[in-house]
């Protein structure tokens, strides 16, 4: 930095920010803002109130500025500064933030989205050429596109479109990214970005930040022994866990995922390892029954999930899931054609009519699935707690990367966990009704296409434990009469 540059920063108020520390010395902001040595990638994850978001701002003014110690020094740069939504995340959040750092002799104009207070910028241009974008998540992924970045800061979770199109706009300048959040909704992407190779995660606690100094400790005790240990786990210590309100909440990536092992580098001939110990050989053997479900979409994705029984264990092992929007019944019908295996019962399908005609008409044949969501979700629940002799889960979803499918791409069973992950029921708010007792209806295709196929391999086995009833005649005739039509005869 030259001498005048540092005049320049001893002047402003980032000179004036100061890290805190624990007792032991730990200082979870420097350690952040020291990782722009090392990574380009960058997570801050921690929970409420601990200077995430302060962290965040100081290091992308000091980036835009030139002044950074450990970043890039290169201007002019380009920077987005993204937050949920405009009014609070960007207004209420980000805008703050950096205002209160925002060394006012180094800017030449703003931009404003809103100038009357509270106000909201749009852009903020610097004398020494560089920029800084306020986005807003909610106004989708065509929002992210079109430009070279230099860095992106993300203030919480974002939808994982959105994040995809940041990502791609730091391709060609090999720019920043830095991600500060409170894991509230646990998305699959933050999971995935700490688990790529190359990103530096720092981690801070409501209590550590209380021992600094920054909270008080007694609040902070009280605020967390008035939370569920699930809530606390997350808001307090910024944890990764199932909330309540998910469907599955004993579902977890660590349990109930497989991978195979790899023989010089390929996986046929291995073995497929959940929880540390072979299950099934890998590829699953094809004389192994298989079953497959389907939901249709087109605008939203269709999901095709195929699972294979373990005639020995009895464990049902999701092996693969197709998983693509914009594409009809009839293309569909040809792209099945090649890639379902011999199938015990023919594709059990969700009832649209139009999409099953045009699938048959292709070649592909199909019978009605039970759609009843709540024995659904009960035959799904079922699986994912039990375990069987060899103490892994009934049921397992294999993780693959390589198998990639040329024209439907990725094609394991992640698309399903990851939908499973975040399967939620809606959230009661004060001073309103309790909301109707059913799962969100979103990011729930390959789901839906799990518990039609869960039902229909429970049907197979016997069906499951169900509780006694008195029924009527011709209730008993209905279902009967439904049961010969939907159910092939000899089809088990």
């Amino acid at each position: 930095m030259s001498r005048a540059a540092l005049e320049d920063f001893l002047a402003s108020p980032l000179a004036r920010f100061e890290s805190w520390r624990t007792p032991d010395g730990d200082s979870p902001q420097g350690e952040f803002l020291r990782a722009a040595a090392t990574h380009r990638r960058r997570v801050f994850r921690s929970g409420n109130r601990v200077g995430k978001t302060t962290a965040g701002a100081v290091d992308t003014l000091l980036h835009l500025l030139g002044w950074h110690p450990w970043g890039d020094k290169r201007t002019p740069s380009r920077w987005w500064a993204a937050g949920l939504d405009w009014e609070f995340g960007v207004g209420q959040v980000l805008w703050p933030a950096v205002r209160e750092l925002l060394p006012m002799d180094q800017v030449r104009t703003i931009a404003w989205y809103r100038r009357a207070e509270p106000s909201i910028p749009l852009s903020i241009m610097f004398r020494n050429g560089s920029q800084l974008d306020f986005k807003s998540s909610d106004a989708g992924r065509r929002k992210f596109q079109g430009a070279n970045l230099d860095g992106v800061w993300l203030d919480e979770e974002h939808p994982a479109d959105v994040v995809e199109e940041a990502r791609a706009r730091l391709l060609k300048n090999k720019g920043f990214m830095t991600v500060t959040l409170t894991p509230i909704q646990r998305m699959r992407w933050v999971q995935d970005l700490e688990r790529e190779e190359g990103t530096k995660i720092v981690r801070a606690s409501m209590l550590d930040a209380a021992k600094a100094g920054l909270l008080d400790e007694e609040e902070v005790r009280r605020f967390a022994a008035s939370l569920p240990e699930r809530q606390r786990r997350v808001r307090v210590f910024g944890d990764f866990v199932a909330l309540e309100g998910q469907v599955y909440p004993e579902l977890t990536r660590e349990t109930h995922s497989a991978r195979p092992t790899r023989v010089n580098g390929v996986g046929s001939g291995s073995q497929l390892i959940c929880q540390g110990k072979a299950i099934a050989p890998w590829p699953l053997p094809p004389e192994w029954p298989r079953w497959a479900a389907i939901d249709w979409g087109y605008a939203n994705p269709t999901a095709v999930v195929i699972a294979a029984a373990d005639p020995h264990k009895g464990r049902l092992i999701i092996e693969r899931c197709y998983y693509s929007p914009g594409i009809r019944a009839s293309a569909w019908a040809k792209l099945l054609q090649r890639r379902l295996p011999r199938l015990r019962v023919p594709l059990i399908s969700d009832h649209d009519a139009q999409a099953r005609a045009e699938c048959e008409a292709g070649g592909v044949a199909t019978i009605r699935a039970d759609k009843d969501v709540e024995k659904g979700i009960e035959a799904v629940h079922r699986m994912i707690a039990d375990k069987l002799a060899d103490d892994r889960p009934a049921l397992v979803f294999a993780i693959d990367e390589q198998q990639l499918d040329k024209q439907l791409g990725r094609c394991d069973a992640e698309k399903v966990l990851w939908e499973g992950e975040l399967y939620h029921y809606t959230a009661a708010r004060d001073g309103r009704p309790d909301p109707r007792d059913a799962p969100v209806k979103r990011d729930d295709h390959a789901l839906d296409a799990l518990r039609y196929l869960v039902n229909g391999w429970q049907r197979s086995a016997g069906g499951p434990p169900r509780p006694p009833r008195i029924r009527d005649r011709k209730e008993q005739r209905d279902d009967d009469d439904a049961d010969m039509l939907a159910w092939p005869k000899g089809g088990f």
